[in-house]
Order: C-alpha cells, then sequence, then structure tokens
C-alpha cells in the first residue's frame, strides 16, 4: 500500500469504467489479493462521496496479516467480507464467492497476477 495513493487516479478511473461505481446496476464484486482493504473501502461512500454501485464485497488475502487489517478496515460495512486463503488453491473462490453472495459481477486481481505459478 506504499505505492497505493500515486495509483489512486487509474484505479479510480477503472473503477469506474468497469462499472462498480458511477451509474450502472448493483455489483457483487470479488477481490483477489485485498492487501489492507484501502482500495475497498473507497467502494463504500461515506458523507457526501458519490454513490458506490457495490452492493457486496468479499476480498481474499493469502496474508493473515493483510486479511487482517482489511478485515478490520471495513468492519464497519455490513456488506463487506474478508478472508484468508490461497487463491491458487482449486475450489477456494467458488467455495468463498458460494459462501458469501454466489457468483461475482466483477473480479479485481491488483498486484498477484504476478506471483500466481499458472
Amino acid at each position: 500500500d506504499l505505492v497505493a495513493p500515486f495509483e489512486d487516479v487509474a484505479r479510480e478511473s477503472l473503477t469506474r469504467l468497469s462499472g462498480i461505481k458511477g451509474d450502472g446496476p448493483q455489483v457483487k464484486v470479488l477481490e483477489i489479493g485485498c492487501g489492507s482493504g484501502r482500495w475497498a473501502k473507497s467502494l463504500f461512500p461515506e458523507g457526501d462521496a458519490p454513490v458506490s454501485n457495490v452492493s457486496q464485497y468479499l476480498g481474499v488475502d493469502y496474508s493473515s496479516t493483510m486479511s487482517n487489517e482489511s478485515a478490520r478496515c471495513l468492519s464497519q460495512i455490513q456488506t463487506a467480507r474478508v478472508v484468508r486463503g490461497d487463491a491458487r488453491r482449486d475450489g477456494l473462490l467458488a467455495e468463498a464467492c458460494t459462501s458469501f453472495f454466489g457468483p461475482p459481477d466483477r473480479i479485481v486481481a491488483s498486484y498477484v497476477l504476478d506471483i500466481l505459478d499458472e
């Protein structure tokens, strides 16, 4: 997350282009490699912030430190959940999504594709 502030503009643009924010239908979002939850928290508006299209969010991270931090960061958001898990394990993402909200409408995988083996 040290470089995240430098990427906020790009992430905001991609979030709008993908229909996660802006005018459009409600979406269920699965984030693989959720880190500290900083990006996820931006999906849920506070005060006068623009309305989000996220109806439900599930973050998955392999690191217990990051998944715990993300869970803490999102603890006040009723429709957000975080689980610790290895996204490389067959069936984990399907199990996690089924447990929380069924198939996601959007999948976000920032900073993880370069560390996946296959």
